[in-house]
């Protein structure tokens, strides 16, 4: 009988103790800090993503201003002697849709046509610039020289622009005057070599010339 009350008491005792156990709470470790909550932050808006065509342009204006240039200038093609040319076919056929895909984006209509054969496209440097085009030329056959004529295109915005210019092979008759944001002017008449019949560049590295003219069939004879 005693064996079976001190079994009894044993039973009690480990269940007294189991009990008082399940009351502990685990002790946390000081060292150890909770979480700091940050507080929320303004919203970044993302980036956006350029379209093809408009990455190509801000390449070559960007290639345009670390050459020091004002403004590109690229020799096209030719408008064959027609005032009505499809601009977006003639760059798909010759291959410069796919060296600039920005050029499709522009009107498929010329911007300026002064009668001449020679399509160029100007693009500024500074998205800012005004772009003037003007005639250009000999008023009269007595006439000291060329003078600037009436204003035939312009823009605040900076965009390209794609022109067909000079009837004569040795005489420029539209002037692209590119004025930056900061006030400099930049006085430009396109034309071509009488050497190569590549782009007439001025010295002072003010155009960058960025004619493909692999494209066009043009050698350039080397300086």
């Amino acid at each position: 009988m005693k064996r079976i009350i001190c079994a009894l008491l044993l039973v009690l005792a480990l269940a007294l103790s189991l009990a008082a156990c399940g009351k502990k709470q685990p002790t946390g470790d000081p060292s150890v800090q909770p979480p700091i909550e940050q507080p929320d932050g303004p919203d970044i808006p993302d980036t956006p993503v350029l379209s093809e065509a408009e990455q190509s342009l801000a390449d070559l204006r960007s290639t345009v201003k670390s050459e020091g240039a004002a403004l590109g200038c690229a020799l096209l093609g030719s408008t064959y002697g027609s005032d009505t040319i499809d601009l977006h076919a003639l760059l798909e056929d010759n291959g410069y849709a796919a060296r600039y895909p920005f050029l499709l984006d522009l009107p498929a209509e010329l911007t300026v046509c002064t009668g001449g054969w020679e399509i160029y496209c100007i693009v500024p440097a500074d998205e800012d610039a005004r772009v003037t085009v003007n005639e250009f030329g000999w008023p009269s056959w007595d006439a000291e020289g060329p003078v600037v004529g009436e204003i035939l295109w312009e823009s605040g915005s900076g965009m390209p622009l794609c022109i067909a210019a000079n009837v004569s092979d040795i005489m420029p008759d539209t002037q692209i005057t590119v004025t930056t944001s900061d006030g400099a002017s930049v006085i430009y008449q396109p034309s071509l070599s009488g050497r190569d019949g590549t782009l007439a560049v001025p010295d002072d590295g003010t155009v960058y010339d960025f004619s493909c003219y692999d494209l066009l069939g043009i050698t350039p004879e080397a300086d």
